[in-house]
């Protein structure tokens, strides 16, 4: 409590005559009535700049930016309908062929399942024809 009681009284001690001075001067500058015309117009000066940096540089860069942020967006999902149109051409294709070699498969393994079947009814003619000669052989 001492030192900040000390320091107040050091500050008003040496600082009184500048904060009186000020005070005699009309106190704050901002409230002054004196100088309000002075702070309106550079309040204008300096809105109007800023309004006029905003609309005429800064808003037509985010608009550049924007659009051509839009076409590339556009641009991309033009390629990724396309490259979809694409992959389903070809799985319908890749679909086509295999159920055309599955059939031409299918087809060749019936004609050799055929074929074999023929060779094998006339090997087991030839087996039971000699089979059946040499039952005769045993018998007689």
């Amino acid at each position: 409590m001492l030192s900040r009681f000390n320091l107040t009284f050091f500050y008003l001690l040496f600082f009184f005559s500048k904060v009186l001075g000020a005070e005699g001067q009309g106190g704050m500058p901002q409230l002054n009535p004196d100088s309000f015309s002075s702070q309106i117009f550079w309040l204008i000066v300096s809105f109007s700049i800023l309004f006029l940096i905003v609309h005429f540089i800064l808003l037509p860069k985010l608009k550049r930016v924007r659009e051509k942020r839009d076409d590339t967006i556009n641009n991309y999902l033009s390629q990724t309908q396309k490259l979809n149109e694409q992959i389903d051409n070809i799985i319908v294709q890749i679909d086509k062929e295999f159920n055309e070699a599955k059939n031409s498969f299918n087809d060749k393994i019936k004609e050799e399942l055929e074929k074999n079947k023929i060779v094998f009814d006339k090997e087991i003619g030839l087996i039971e024809k000699d089979f059946e000669k040499k039952k005769r052989k045993i018998k007689f």
